[in-house]
């Protein structure tokens, strides 16, 4: 049996003082690996050296990509110059965000992560055999919105390969709801809800705050538990969405904070994005509504899809088109029983959205009691997502199998 304080010991002896903070892991042994994983050290760069190996595994999900991206940076070309060659393979992961363009974060990657396939391209890569390099991110539409960021710089990819990971944040939610202990909670569709929905909204957002407005005009408002927490609120940001199409500050102020079960200091708080409401969330409501954080050309999932799922929850949200024939591919059952899903494959985002709130309009129209029977004649249904939402295996990368920390 591996005495795993032994191994501690002998790294720290070995000179890698306060481990957890370490940016680079150099893996030479099937001890030091299995260390890596029992510690869950959250590492930021990987050198995987066994089986005669050299493979470089870079997350960008723990630290932000300024500090990391250098010294891959550094580590990949000291070797190179001391004569130890280019990695047999490259992977950089960014899991739990969709954007590209944020702080030129694409640019940075190939420039500094993938070094060589642009500043030292005739140089370096005239061995024969060529590294293969790998991205991964959160966005499952990666590789063509790689190809349109490209088109708008003068960033080359080269050969770079880009996969679309879905379930980051499914693993962070069925975590994060483990350490809540709320594994266990369920909606309670035996209960005599007084509301149809419920709409949380902690980020503001163009397409939220015309949803919003909706709601107001329709007075579907009127039959929906909903919160406008005005996270990352400024100036700046709130001066953008006075020009935001559909916006009507009279029937509905962005400006001002709507508080539901939670404030936003107590959303800020680890863990606490991932709570909800027994009462307005498991018991008042019946649908989970609203607008999921990136339903343009990203093909993005958050906690906002995955919590009801992981609780038993109806919901029916906006997102990009072809969304929900997303998620069937991913093994959930749509609610078609309920919802006319329709609209989903619009592509224009515009009449998507009038098509989702018309939907909504919908729906707000069936006495309360018809939709809660509505809802209990699927419940084998939503317990089969529940199910599938808990115990899906989310690993649907060899790599993240092999380094199941790596996914946040």
């Amino acid at each position: 049996m591996i005495n795993y304080k032994d191994i501690v010991r002998e790294v720290l002896d070995s000179g890698d003082i306060d481990v957890r903070n370490k940016v680079i892991h150099e893996i030479k042994t099937d001890e030091k690996y299995r260390l890596l994983i029992k510690e869950e050290f959250h590492p930021k760069i990987i050198v995987d050296f066994r089986s005669d190996k050299y493979i470089v595994i870079c997350s960008l999900d723990h630290r932000h990509h300024d500090q990391v991206l250098p010294k891959l940076f550094d580590y990949i070309k000291k070797r190179f110059d001391n004569g130890d060659g280019l990695p047999d393979k490259i992977y950089i992961l960014k899991l739990a965000e969709a954007y590209l363009e944020m702080e030129d974060l694409l640019t940075q990657i190939i420039d500094k992560g993938f070094w060589f396939t642009r500043f030292n391209a005739n140089k370096v890569t005239k061995q024969e055999i060529k590294p293969e390099l790998i991205f991964i991110n959160g966005d499952l539409a990666v590789t063509s919105n790689v190809k349109k960021y490209s088109h708008k710089t003068s960033v080359n990819t080269g050969g770079i390969k880009t996969y679309g990971f879905p379930f980051s944040l499914l693993v962070r939610t069925r975590k994060r709801l483990i350490e809540l202990n709320a594994n266990n909670k369920i909606a309670d569709y035996n209960s005599i809800p007084t509301k149809h929905f419920i709409c949380l909204n902690a980020n503001s957002s163009f397409h939220r705050v015309k949803l919003i407005t909706k709601l107001h005009e329709t007075n579907i408002i009127d039959k929906c538990h909903w919160s406008w927490l005005r996270r990352n609120g400024s100036e700046e940001w709130d001066n953008c969405l006075e020009k935001c199409d559909g916006n009507n500050t009279a029937i509905f102020d962005f400006r001002k904070t709507k508080e539901l079960d939670i404030s936003l200091d107590e959303l800020e708080t680890h863990i606490n994005q991932d709570t909800v409401s027994d009462f307005y969330y498991l018991t008042d409501s019946l649908i989970d509504i609203g607008i999921e954080t990136t339903p343009e050309h990203h093909q993005f999932i958050t906690e906002k899809t995955w919590k009801p799922y992981l609780h038993g929850k109806v919901s029916f949200f906006f997102n990009n088109q072809s969304y929900y024939a997303i998620l069937k591919n991913l093994g959930f059952e749509l609610y078609d029983e309920i919802f006319d899903y329709s609209f989903d494959t619009l592509v224009d985002i515009g009449e998507r959205q009038l098509a989702y709130c018309a939907e909504l309009e919908r729906i707000s129209e069936i006495p309360i009691e018809e939709l809660r029977k509505k809802i209990l004649s699927i419940k084998d249904k939503i317990l089969r997502n529940r199910n599938h939402a808990w115990n899906c295996d989310v690993l649907t990368f060899p790599i993240l199998k092999e380094y199941p920390i790596l996914v946040i």
